[in-house]
């Protein structure tokens, strides 16, 4: 599992006696006059719809805070945090610079890590194995620099290891790591976040395993990004001196912000965090909820009145996806489909050759005679309502 191993170092920020905190952090990244001067700089209104724990939310790296708090604290991994759980009805805004730097800026960083970065995040545990180690080495052994071994890593999970929303359970006494990247070859968010921090911390890559959620879907009524539990998400960040924490996404599909299912609690169980002073969130926000209660009404009328005339034609689309949702999970843990699948995934690690997004199996293996043996039987996998029979599996 992962753990927050330092909540102790933390910088508190107190309300002045007006009714919102407002502060203003400088970043190593840029000041808010630099930010805003290149684009970097957005603003976030978070309207908080269900009760969640005291972690404020935001994008990219905060430097901005208004929201109806006595004290705002800073922990130790850069969370803020308040005193006590949000209410439904809890309203904050959030002023960020955003974490986009080029290929180039990345790749200019020193490699000067300060001492306390990395005696936290090139942490590892015992379990680690050999092979693990010896496949991130292989990974990374043309890279020149820290960011290229950041990529060769990701882009190698991303491509080799399909996602499942049901991966298999892990048997008692395995590295969860090894168990995913040599075994079971399938997982979610978590599995590829773990196993790319594990592999760039064994290269001397400071890094750390970071959740939250993705942007959700817009309400073009009520103006709003509603993100909901199936939203959850986990991704990786990078040290860069000079830079900070960068994010790198090793997981395949989340370009698009999909959802990935039920959520996974076990990620995110620790996060209550700080034991700070209970403090009132005050009458601001009991205000601000009411105002945009009564704003909505009308629309939530007009809404439910659309939901009822709809709702059949949405639960016949719903019931149609969820089948083959079904379907499809059937087809493809099929034995023999899995076999097959096994055997071309080893077959592109041997070549070095990945097929890429656009190519299909029969395009990938025309310049490699492996990987062409196994085409014909790849296709019967992919696409034939049959599963490879005994012959081609035996060949």
């Amino acid at each position: 599992t992962w753990i927050q191993s330092d909540i102790e170092d933390v910088e508190v920020y107190v309300n002045g006696g007006s009714p919102y905190l407002s502060l203003i952090q400088e970043t190593a990244f840029a000041n808010i006059a630099e930010a805003e001067a290149t684009g970097r700089y957005f603003y976030h209104t978070f309207y908080i719809a269900q009760p969640l724990p005291n972690l404020v939310f935001h994008g990219g790296q905060p430097v901005e805070l208004n929201i109806a708090a006595d004290e705002v604290v800073v922990d130790s991994s850069g969370g803020l945090r308040v005193g006590e759980s949000f209410t439904a009805g809890s309203i904050y805004s959030v002023g960020s610079v955003a974490q986009n730097f080029s290929p180039e800026q990345l790749r200019e960083t020193s490699t000067a890590y300060p001492p306390e970065i990395l005696e936290k995040y090139l942490q590892l545990p015992d379990t680690v194995s050999q092979r693990t180690n010896d496949l991130a080495e292989r990974l990374t052994e043309d890279a020149l620099t820290p960011y290229d071994k950041v990529v060769a890593i990701r882009d190698y999970l991303l491509v080799t290891y399909p996602y499942d929303f049901y991966p298999p359970p892990q048997p008692r006494n395995t590295d969860a790591v090894d168990q995913f990247l040599f075994v079971d070859q399938t997982g979610v968010c978590e599995h590829y976040v773990s196993a790319m921090v594990i592999m760039l911390r064994s290269q001397g890559i400071p890094a750390r395993f970071v959740v939250g959620y993705g942007a959700g879907d817009y309400n073009s009524i009520t103006n709003y990004y509603e993100v909901r539990a199936n939203d959850a998400h986990a991704w990786t960040e990078v040290y860069f001196p000079e830079l900070g924490w960068v994010p790198f996404d090793p997981t395949p599909g989340w370009e698009g912000f999909p959802q990935t299912g039920p959520i996974r609690r076990w990620a995110f169980s620790g996060w209550g965090g700080l034991d700070l002073p209970s403090i009132s969130l005050g009458p601001v926000i009991e205000v601000g909820a009411s105002a945009f209660s009564i704003a909505l009404t009308p629309l939530l009328i007009l809404v439910g009145t659309a939901m009822i005339i709809t709702s059949s034609v949405l639960l016949f689309r719903a019931s149609r996806a969820w089948l083959a949702q079904w379907q499809s999970r059937a087809f493809y843990r099929d034995p023999a489909r899995r076999k097959v699948f096994r055997a071309y995934r080893r077959a592109q690690r041997r070549s070095k050759r990945f097929r890429q997004p656009a190519e299909t199996v029969r395009e990938h293996s025309r310049h490699h005679s492996e990987i062409k043996a196994l085409a014909d039987a790849v296709e019967i996998a992919a696409y034939r309502a049959e599963p490879p029979s005994p012959d081609i599996l035996e060949r």
